[in-house]
């Protein structure tokens, strides 16, 4: 996603799965929570050396270094967390880029682990079928992505890699989104529809204590299912009344063309008596589309203790009646 503002992160690697990490992690090891799991932690093989809620974690905490230079390290006892100098982080993250094991060997280095328990699991997204639309291919490529929260006790220094990322920004969550709106910025549906959750959190420690209680009830893949309006286009997500029974995760049957509803987007959203749907109105290209409005709408009960989206009209009179 050129040019969009993301959330750092990346693809596992066959070293998260190591089993040499169990020589450094604490023991026991924290089972997976017990609700229910998505796709991506079903193990590929039953010769994984990791449990896969353990290597998810190692490799966004290796991938957040890789792209922005900040490392997330367990305290030691006395509450010391190893830092870094600029120099050194550059060193070892362009080792870690060239080889994903060198994670291992930093830890060692420093003589800590990965502070794998400062991340609590929140959301998981499957990139959509026929996702261009009438430009859909077969083999384009897809993301089954799982989100985590993690909270700092201050902001850290970032050291971006000017490759894969340019810039960093630390932002309100509120700000973020009046940023994409006004088209200062663009962020995927994925990140508006989680930026507005984040909207219910006026502290960081009501996230933290909220994410933490949540991430017992697991957590399902969410799939986005696209419907075209005569004045733009919906993604669906479960919940809402229009989802599918029974989406389609792999897109056997995937055609070019998306679903038509009959109408405007204003009227299917009066057709259905539960909502959970992002809504963009059409717009030159995908940036501009996904700019010119974009809103989260959701009425329906949100699934796994989790918490709906704030619509952005409900943060406005929220915030005019402080």
């Amino acid at each position: 996603m050129p040019n969009a503002f993301v959330f750092p992160g990346g693809v596992l690697a066959k070293e998260d799965l190591h089993p040499s990490w169990l020589d450094l992690l604490p023991k026991p090891l924290k089972p997976p929570p017990e609700g229910p799991r998505p796709f991506l932690m079903q193990p590929a093989e039953q010769t994984e050396g990791l449990p896969r809620h353990i290597a998810f974690r190692i490799a966004a905490i290796r991938e957040t270094f890789e792209e922005s230079g900040v490392l997330l390290l367990q305290p030691d006892d006395s509450g010391r967390v190893p830092v870094l100098e600029a120099k050194e982080t550059a060193e070892w993250r362009l080792k870690v880029q060239n080889d994903p094991g060198q994670l291992l060997e930093l830890c060692r280095y420093l003589g800590a682990t990965p502070d794998l328990w400062a991340l609590s699991e929140w959301s998981d997204w499957l990139t959509p079928i026929n996702l261009q639309g009438t430009q859909a291919k077969k083999g384009t490529r897809r993301f089954d992505t799982i989100f985590y929260t993690a909270q700092l006790d201050a902001i850290p220094s970032a050291l971006q890699d000017q490759t894969e990322v340019t810039a960093v920004k630390w932002e309100e969550p509120s700000a973020l989104l009046s940023d994409c709106r006004d088209h200062s910025i663009w962020l995927a549906p994925p990140q508006v529809y989680e930026v507005s959750r984040l909207l219910h959190f006026e502290k960081q420690k009501q996230l933290q204590e909220f994410a933490q209680a949540r991430e017992s009830q697991g957590l399902t893949t969410l799939l986005p299912v696209r419907l075209q309006c005569s004045d733009g286009e919906l993604s669906l997500y479960p919940g809402d009344s229009m989802y599918p029974d029974e989406p389609d995760y792999v897109g056997e049957a995937v055609s070019a063309d998306l679903a038509r509803y009959p109408g405007t987007i204003e009227e299917c959203r009066a057709a259905a008596k539960y909502l959970n749907r992002q809504e963009f109105s059409d717009g030159a290209d995908l940036e501009a589309r996904y700019t010119s409005k974009g809103d989260v709408v959701a009425t329906c009960a949100p699934d796994h203790g989790h918490i709906n989206p704030m619509t952005w009209e409900q943060w406005l009179q929220r915030a005019g009646s402080k």
